[in-house]
C-alpha cells in the first residue's frame, strides 16, 4: 500500500489509462511496455462510470458531498430551482389561459355588439322608411353608418318640425 501522505490525485493526468505489461520472470514483477488512453472505450468507461456514481452516492450519504456542490460543479439546477422554474412556467400557463378566456369573452362581446349595431341600423331604417347606407360597405364601419343614420333622422325631424311650425 501507498502512504496517504503521498497521495495527490490532483497531480495525476485527467484521463483513464490502460497499460500493457511484460513479466520480468518469476517473482520479479512486471514492466510497463505500453500505456494508452481508454477514455473512449465504452467497455472500460461504462464500468468506471457506474462505480463513480456509486462513490458520489456514498459521499452524499455521509454528508461529504452535497447536492449544491454537484449542481455548482456541473452547472445543474437543484430541485428547489426546478420547482421555482416549474412554478414560473405554471404561472405563465395560467396567464395565457386567462388571456385566451378574455379573448374568447371579448370575441363574444364583439358579436353581441355587432348584433346590437345591426338592430340599431335596422331600427333607423324603419324610422326613415328607407336604407340610407351602402349595403356593400355596411360591414366596414358600422359606427359611421349609425352616425349617418342618426344625422338623417335629425334632418327628417328638423324638416317635420319646420313643417309643423309653418302650419301653426
Amino acid at each position: 500500500m501507498t502512504s496517504l501522505s503521498g497521495f495527490d490525485p490532483q497531480s495525476l493526468d485527467l484521463d483513464i489509462y490502460v497499460q500493457s505489461v511484460k513479466g520480468l520472470g518469476r517473482g520479479r514483477g512486471f514492466k510497463v511496455v505500453g500505456k494508452q488512453s481508454a477514455l473512449y472505450k465504452s467497455s472500460v468507461t461504462l464500468r468506471i462510470k457506474d462505480r463513480i456514481l456509486d462513490l458520489v452516492e456514498m459521499l452524499s450519504n455521509v454528508d461529504i458531498l452535497s447536492e449544491a456542490e454537484l449542481c455548482e460543479r456541473f452547472d445543474l439546477h437543484s430541485y428547489d430551482e426546478i420547482d421555482a422554474l416549474n412554478e414560473r412556467v405554471e404561472a405563465k400557463d395560467r396567464t395565457i389561459k386567462k388571456l385566451r378566456d378574455e379573448a374568447e369573452s371579448t370575441s363574444a362581446d364583439r358579436e353581441d355588439l355587432d348584433d346590437e349595431l345591426d338592430s340599431m341600423v335596422s331600427d333607423i331604417s324603419d324610422a326613415l322608411g328607407y336604407n340610407w347606407y351602402d349595403k356593400d360597405n355596411y360591414d366596414d364601419d358600422k359606427l359611421d353608418i349609425l352616425k349617418s343614420g342618426i344625422e338623417s333622422l335629425i334632418e327628417e325631424y328638423s324638416a317635420l318640425k319646420a313643417e309643423k311650425e309653418e302650419e301653426s
